[in-house]
């Protein structure tokens, strides 16, 4: 896990396609089941062995998704780190280039984290080539925390 404010975090993955079967025999029959591949922080993509890569703003990365992804933090959920509101979690998702979902957690006064918080989730997406860049903190802001945990995505339908 790792926390790092006002930087982008620059997601590298790559999606292998899995093609069994197809075309070679045409009485064959043949399913197609989707399935969750997670890219832990430390131990990268298990489908395929691509890294997590954390970057500076300038930095630019692409991959083959699939058709979801899923992106989980563990959330310090610790009340009165200072009056600058260090412990808050605040991020921006980016798809794209686009802006297409946020998460913004203040401490409370539990004084516990909470782990494997879904911060992201994005489903339906076209199958191909995407960006997903994850900006933590936003200039002007509270200090932001965030302690990724992993990412699961579900890769274009492979066949059985």
């Amino acid at each position: 896990m790792l926390a790092r404010a006002d930087v982008h975090l620059q997601l590298l993955l790559a999606l292998l396609s899995v093609l069994m079967g197809s075309g070679f025999a045409p009485q064959t029959s043949v399913s197609a089941t989707s399935a969750n591949v997670t890219i832990d922080d430390t131990y990268g993509d298990e489908f395929n062995g691509a890294q997590i890569a954390y970057s500076p703003e300038d930095s630019v990365s692409s991959w083959n998704l699939g058709v979801a992804v899923y992106v989980f933090c563990t959330v310090p959920t610790l009340s009165g780190f200072d009056s600058a509101g260090v412990g808050s979690s605040d991020m921006s998702f980016f798809v794209d280039g686009t802006e297409v979902g946020q998460y913004a957690q203040a401490p409370n006064a539990d004084g516990f984290y909470s782990y494997n918080v879904p911060v992201f989730v994005m489903e339906g997406l076209s199958a191909g080539q995407h960006q997903l860049t994850i900006v933590n903190g936003r200039a002007g802001g509270f200090k932001s925390v965030m302690f990724l945990d992993y990412i699961k995505y579900t890769p274009i339908d492979r066949l059985d």
